[in-house]
């Protein structure tokens, strides 16, 4: 068991120096002697305030703070036969000199200081002077000086933790600075500590047996901007955590998520001595620490000047408690205690306007698991190709932990956000399990600590309570990677970087082909899964879930069925005709419009006109006006360009402000701001979070911006706007917005701007001929595979490793243009997907000239593109025979012969080529494919007679 003596709030000035010698002195040492000949105390924590007003009576800080340790620290150590190493201080708002530093600095920095990330940076920058905060200056000096020879500490302005050997225990004690931002009569709710103070000395002592934690504030006079993330940090990580200020007893068991911690707080000391309130109570606490707690405390009887049990705090002066083990997160039945509420909204959220009957709907409301495919390099199983696996079960093997490392694959709106969520809200509910949702846009740095303190970031936003990862498995779910704003080169790095923090991780992507470039030598250890098109049976499965919704609305249940096959007609024969995927939004926006009774002919309609349902419908049920819903219309085109001109995604109210005035004076409208504000929000077409206001969905933002450029395309500034768009396209945000453009606008110049960029891609490329050249292709993977040296090479491996630990991929010329292909790939990709498009959305107004042109240039891009993916792949050796051997050391006791090998290598090979034919193929015939275009496919079939067979089978 440990012994701890706890005091604090002295206020030592003149007249409480007499005090103490004339009335406290006598009565606390004999007090001190009782206890001690009962058992030994073996730790004073001291928690602040120990001299009044800046020492003020004896002429300045370090004055009074010499003044205290002769008249309070050296009598205790003496009396208790213990040294300094004992006796461990923090500072309160009384022992700093408030009034050194200048009202104006002082007006600056607490403005400055708005987030952790900046409170962080200032504590970091200034290590070595105390530029801004001078106020602490002369404390951290008596501090130093008091400690400087104590040995086993880690000291600095920021920093003051010791380790001590006490009863066989190692006790672990941080003294924690809450002072520092102390300034003036309103420091409640401004306090503020820093998560790098608290970490770093965290760090020295997390390895004790024993935890403790002295700060003279309490948790609740932390500024709202760090509060909860220092609350619960300190009770994750401490055992013990002490505290003053409030001039009165408390105590408090704290049992959650985050562990088992005691707060305590002690009464003052010394201060108002001679008063009589009754209320006013001067004491101390003492804590016996062991298998059990025991807190006793002790009050200061005035009338018979002489220390007895306080009452006043608990029966008989005295608590205990029995310290659990740590809950489970199991036990919370309702994430909702768990998330914070912003994140939970996310969760929650459906990712589009869809509503029923005036009512939001959420991602539970509508969401149907998908089918989906598995990707298999090495494993030989034709007859299995093609088929399905169902997404419930790859959830299970991941909330399980069967699995490590997961893949999800899928174009846009193909699920893949959903499938994450569900894979968060199903995996936070298990026992011991932490999850956390990061996305690909937020991603800007590569190194291991980067990737740390982005899994910190993105937790502090997500939980209200903070935990230590060792105690939990930790699932970081990365929602499109593809999305990120690295460099493609350094994204390996990343991923490199990423499987090397040993946790389970799931990511999401878009291309089959441009994630294993990027995954290189992790392609084997992964698995990967890509998200199916909703079939009949899954769309029938969501109208059902849609019409589930409107139970009263039936009389029986074969009213209820006959509804059901009305709308799968409807849906069936709009995706029958190709014009749109077959993924959830296309369905729910259908089935949205037929509720509303909405006139538009989605058997005619891409699927831009199904956003503009969306939108409209938000708009309309609010505003009634056509001519309204055409102001907001016009309005929301133009906050779109304002936020691309200004290269944000988000403003605050003040350039909000601005922003509706330069449309008032160019409509010449009449629109009160707050008005047009509370409808936008009101629709979920614009959000706030944080004072800041952005587009609540992209799809709004994409469209919008879309119309700007299509309403004025003749500018010429919006024209080299549309040729750097369409020179980006391998980046979604470009390609995003020159898809809504294309919908919007029939302008020539759009569609041979993409005619020109098709024709650069790959233009040195020769189009795969599938008879000669596939023979060839044959004849080269065998060639290859019976070269291929499967010595391992000690200095790759060496070199490898090395580069996992970069900050930046720091790549040869050769690698950086493998990259740049790279996005190539991604650009030829979205420019097939842009060219359909345009076809099927114009096939009607299109002349048969131009409708050949579109559909020549598409399907040679896509020839093209397979080429110099089959080159790259046969061309990279390495890659291929690195892959094998990661495979034959996952298998130690393996001994395979030359020709095994051999065979594993051709089958690598060819199942990495047979999936990248796939989807090129699938990329062209669902970006093309539509019975309106027959004619024009038989007239390509015409001028290619020799590529006959080949075209007939992906247009098909």
């Amino acid at each position: 068991m440990i012994r701890i003596l706890h005091l604090t709030d002295f206020h030592l000035n003149i007249k409480t120096l007499k005090d103490w010698n004339d009335y406290l002195k006598e009565a606390f040492f004999k007090k001190l002697a009782e206890i001690k000949k009962e058992k030994e105390i073996d730790l004073v924590l001291f928690t602040g305030d120990m001299i009044d007003q800046a020492g003020k009576d004896f002429g300045s800080v370090i004055l009074g703070l010499q003044k205290f340790n002769e008249n309070i620290i050296d009598p205790i150590l003496g009396a208790l036969d213990l040294d300094i190493s004992r006796f461990i201080i923090c500072p309160g708002n009384h022992d700093i000199d408030r009034n050194v530093d200048k009202n104006f600095q002082e007006k600056g920095l607490k403005e400055e200081l708005s987030s952790i990330e900046i409170i962080n940076s200032f504590m970091d920058s200034n290590a070595n002077d105390y530029d801004g905060i001078q106020r602490i200056k002369e404390y951290k000096k008596f501090e130093f000086d008091l400690y400087n020879q104590v040995k086993d500490k880690v000291h600095s302005k920021f920093k003051f933790s010791i380790k001590l050997d006490i009863n066989g225990k190692s006790v672990g004690i941080s003294s924690l600075n809450s002072s520092w931002r102390c300034f003036g009569d309103s420091d409640y709710k401004n306090i503020l500590i820093g998560e790098n103070q608290l970490n770093d000395n965290f760090n020295f002592v997390k390895d004790c047996d024993l935890k403790i934690a002295l700060m003279h504030h309490q948790l609740d006079w932390l500024s709202e901007i760090e509060s909860k993330t220092i609350k619960s940090h300190i009770s994750s990580n401490y055992d013990l955590i002490f505290s003053g200020h409030v001039h009165e007893t408390d105590i408090e068991h704290v049992q959650n998520l985050t562990g088992s911690s005691l707060r305590i707080v002690s009464p003052s000391g010394l201060n108002r001595i001679r008063q009589k309130e009754i209320d006013y109570i001067n004491g101390f606490s003492i804590i016996d620490y062991g298998e059990n707690v025991k807190c006793h405390f002790l009050k200061y009887n005035k009338n018979l000047k002489i220390f007895v049990d306080n009452t006043d705090a608990c029966d008989k002066g005295i608590i205990e408690f029995n310290l659990k083990a740590l809950p489970s997160i199991a036990n919370k039945k309702k994430i909702s205690h768990l998330l914070d509420d912003d994140f939970l909204e996310f969760l929650n959220d459906s990712g589009a306007n869809f509503t029923h009957r005036g009512k939001t709907l959420t991602l539970n409301d509508i969401y149907v698991a998908p089918f989906m495919e598995q990707f298999n390099l090495i494993e030989e199983k034709e007859n299995e190709k093609g088929t399905s696996v169902k997404s419930e079960d790859i959830l299970k093997k991941i909330v399980l932990k069967e699995t490590k490392h997961v893949v999800i694959l899928g174009e846009e709106n193909s699920g893949k956000t959903s499938f994450c969520k569900q894979i968060y809200k199903g995996s936070i509910v298990e026992d011991k399990t932490i999850s956390i949702f990061i996305k690909g846009r937020d991603i800007q740095k590569v190194s291991i600590k980067d990737i740390q303190n982005q899994i910190n970031k993105e937790f502090r936003k997500q939980y209200k309570e903070t935990f230590d990862f060792t105690k939990y498995s930790l699932l970081v779910i990365i929602d499109d990677l593809n999305n990120c704003r690295i460099p493609q080169k350094s994204i390996k790095t990343f991923l490199n970087n990423l499987y090397q923090l040993e946790i389970q991780t799931v990511v999401t992507w878009d291309e089959f082909f441009t994630f294993t470039e990027i995954l290189e030598s992790q392609v084997t250890t992964v698995e990967i899964y890509e998200i199916l098109k909703f079939g009949g049976r899954k769309r029938s499965e969501l109208i059902r879930k849609w019409i589930d919704l409107m139970d009263d609305d039936f009389e029986n249940d074969q009213a209820k069925e006959f509804q059901i096959k009305e709308l799968s007609k409807i849906v069936n024969s709009v995706i029958g005709k190709n014009l749109i995927p077959s993924l959830p939004v296309y369905i729910l926006t259908i089935l949205q419009a037929n509720e509303l009774n909405n006139t538009t002919n989605f058997e005619q309609s891409t699927f831009g006109h199904y956003y503009d349902v969306l939108i409209k419908s938000a708009l309309g049920q609010i505003i009634k006006a056509n001519a309204e819903i055409e102001k907001y219309y016009s309005y929301l085109t133009e906050f779109s360009f304002w936020l691309f001109d200004n290269e944000t995604i988000e403003i605050d109210e003040n350039d909000f402000m601005l922003f509706h005035k330069s449309f008032i004076d160019k409509y010449r409208v009449q629109l009160s701001f707050r008005e047009s504000l509370h409808i936008l929000e009101t629709s979920n077409l614009i959000q706030k979070n944080l004072d800041l206001y952005k587009f609540k969905y992209k799809y709004i933002y994409f469209y919008f911006i879309g119309k700007y450029f299509s309403d004025n395309i003749e500018n010429n500034d919006v024209q080299n706007i549309v040729t750097d768009l369409s020179n980006k396209l391998y980046q979604t945000e470009a390609a995003n917005i020159y898809i809504f453009l294309s919908h919007h606008s029939k302008s020539r110049f759009i569609i041979n701007q993409i005619i020109e960029r098709a024709k650069e891609l790959f233009a040195d490329e020769l189009i795969i001929g599938f008879n000669t050249d596939i023979k060839k292709i044959n004849e080269l993977i065998n060639e290859t595979a019976k070269n291929i040296d499967f010595v391992t090479d000690k200095s790759f491996e060496d070199e490898h490793d090395d580069t996992y630990n970069e900050e930046l991929a720091v790549e040869n010329d050769h690698k950086n243009e493998e990259i740049d292909k790279i996005s190539q790939v991604n650009k030829a990709f979205k420019t097939i997907e842009i060219l359909g498009y345009i076809i099927k959305n114009r096939y009607a107004s299109l002349t048969g000239v131009d409708k050949i042109e579109l559909v020549e240039e598409l399907y040679k891009l896509g020839l093209r593109s397979l080429t110099f993916l089959f080159n790259t792949f046969i061309e990279g050796e390495d890659y291929i025979k690195n892959e094998i051997i990661d495979l034959i050391k996952k298998d130690p006791n393996s001994a395979l012969t030359v020709r095994e090998r051999e065979n594993l290598a051709k089958q690598f090979m060819f199942n990495l080529l047979y999936m990248v034919s796939y989807s090129i193929f699938k990329r062209i015939s669902s970006s093309i494919s539509s019975k309106d275009l027959e004619i024009t496919f038989d007239d390509v079939k015409k001028n290619y007679p020799y590529r006959h067979n080949q075209m007939k089978k992906i247009m098909q």
